[in-house]
């Protein structure tokens, strides 16, 4: 996938993210078209402003997204569900726990 930098150069959206959130898009979105939507949406987080990490909270979305493009629209059209940290939140608990999202 390709961008159009303010300079008017082609570089990848993806060089953003951590190779962790790039396999997991890869792995669990089935259609191009989903896997450059969700990645669009997790390089968005970096240059938002958040009282969470980006790469935290993008790792939290995949895994309550689970490969579902329709969750991460719900996501970001509320808001983070109106605090980030509750994503965190949500995250451990669907993970039961084994994995530190950083809180």
């Amino acid at each position: 996938m390709v961008n159009i930098n303010e300079y008017g150069q082609k570089e990848s959206i993806k060089m953003t993210l951590p190779e962790d959130i790039i396999t997991t898009i890869e792995q669990t979105f089935a259609s191009d078209a989903d896997k450059n939507y969700v990645t669009e949406k997790m390089c968005s987080l970096f240059t938002a402003s958040l009282n969470v990490g980006p790469a935290q909270l993008a790792r939290c979305i995949l895994c309550l997204a689970n490969g579902k493009v329709e969750i991460v629209e719900e996501i970001f059209a509320s808001g983070f569900y109106g605090d980030p940290r509750d994503l965190i939140v949500q995250a451990m608990e669907k993970s039961d726990h084994k994995i530190n999202w950083g809180l």
